[in-house]
């Protein structure tokens, strides 16, 4: 199949990941899907992008002139925390209460906005680490569950609340000192804690298994890509369960260095940089084999969320930015 990939804004500023997923392609081991020169010849179009603060609802894509004209074969990858848009969409916070398996695939994040360059794999024997279990994060994000996890493990030298600052806004020296501070901490973890964020999803949970460390996801709204088996390499703990941390950690401990080889497998199976192109293009690919089944129903129950408090003042917010100086 050929696919044609693209960006509706500028893409020095928000788009790192579009030019990356070129250049993955070059590398696809697969060959299933081949690069398209231009979106007529496509079988699959896919707009790729990060998560624009100034279009949260990616408007731009919708009156994009390729999305207007080639609209069937036309699908959104993104990787903004609030999951609401208007199209067949491909992202990494999908949430349980909205989730329609022909509107929405689950995916992993392509890139991130701030690398960290520590985080790399180094095997490493798990008896020899210092932490059963680590969390450096903003509380603020989720304080549900973040802030009782930060709480209960105050004053450990492993949990760590980041919420004062965001590293991506650090100068370099300092952004590059958090980095360092990070990576060795998760370094000497069995276990990383993932608790979700504003979205559902975390940047943690792929960082852990590209280290090749078992991610504790506790995220009950979480919709999790289908095509990696889970339960062979991560630890689910629901929300209310978050005081239980310690206690279901060391009864699987002796587990860890198992659940961590098959995380890092998986990291390299389904998310590795040569890789990209072809899981990307396939999820797209399931997506428009649904796409006869899609109804106006279907659309009509995206547009209602609208009316959602959190997406209703944020659409207000969007509005007032756009038109009034």
């Amino acid at each position: 199949m050929k696919v044609y990939i693209l960006s509706a804004y500028d893409e020095s500023q928000y788009n790192f990941a579009f030019q990356n997923l070129k250049k993955s392609s070059l590398y696809d081991p697969f060959k299933k899907y081949v690069l398209a020169d231009n979106p007529e010849s496509a079988d699959l179009i896919i707009f790729v992008e990060h998560h624009p603060g100034d279009d949260p609802y990616f408007f731009q894509v919708l009156k994009h002139p390729v999305y207007k004209l080639y609209k069937k074969k036309c699908y959104l990858y993104h990787d903004s925390d609030e999951h609401l848009t208007l199209m067949p969409t491909i992202s990494p916070s999908v949430c349980n209460s909205s989730f329609n398996k022909k509107m929405h695939h689950p995916y992993h994040y392509l890139e991130q906005i701030s690398t960290n360059p520590y985080i790399e794999y180094v095997p490493n024997k798990n008896d020899e680490k210092k932490y059963l279990f680590s969390f450096m994060g903003a509380s603020r994000t989720y304080p549900a569950v973040r802030e009782e996890i930060i709480q209960r493990f105050k004053g450990d030298e492993n949990i760590h609340d980041t919420k004062d600052y965001n590293s991506w806004d650090l100068n370099e020296e300092d952004r590059n000192r958090y980095f360092e501070k990070y990576a060795e901490i998760l370094f000497q973890s069995k276990f990383i804690l993932c608790p979700r964020g504003i979205g559902p999803s975390s940047y943690r949970q792929y960082e852990s298994m590209k280290m090749g460390i078992a991610p504790v996801i506790i995220s009950d709204e979480w919709v999790e890509c289908e095509e990696i088996d889970w339960n062979s390499c991560s630890i689910r703990i629901k929300e209310k369960d978050v005081d239980q941390i310690e206690n279901i950690l060391k009864k699987r401990e002796d587990e860890c260095l198992e659940l961590g080889i098959n995380a890092r497998k998986n990291y390299e199976k389904y998310m590795s940089f040569e890789n990209q192109f072809h899981f990307l293009s396939d999820a797209a690919a399931k997506l428009h084999a649904l796409r006869n089944d899609l109804s106006f129903r279907d659309y009509l129950n995206e547009y209602l969320r609208f009316f959602e408090p959190f997406h209703f003042r944020n659409l207000l917010r969007y509005y007032k930015k756009k038109y009034i100086k």
